[in-house]
């Protein structure tokens, strides 16, 4: 089965916009999409994890880790 071409779709956007955490290769498999067309989506709006993108997961670590440092 051959990929989709042509533009992303509203309900494809708001997949990709919504599933920050899956991997570029399950949302072009998902989507049938190829990773270059989900990867310019996510890179134009900024949606694409770096090492350095905070998550709640990571904030409250560190909010925990500094609970415990100062005793509070």
């Amino acid at each position: 089965m051959s990929k989709k071409s042509g533009p992303l779709n509203k309900a494809e956007k708001f997949y990709l916009d919504n599933n920050n955490d899956t991997s570029l290769e399950e949302l072009a498999e998902d989507l049938n999409r190829s990773e270059k067309v989900i990867n310019t989506y996510l890179k134009s709006t900024n949606k694409l994890q770096s090492s350095n993108t905070h998550t709640v997961g990571n904030l409250m670590g560190s909010l925990w880790i500094e609970a415990d440092m100062f005793g509070k």
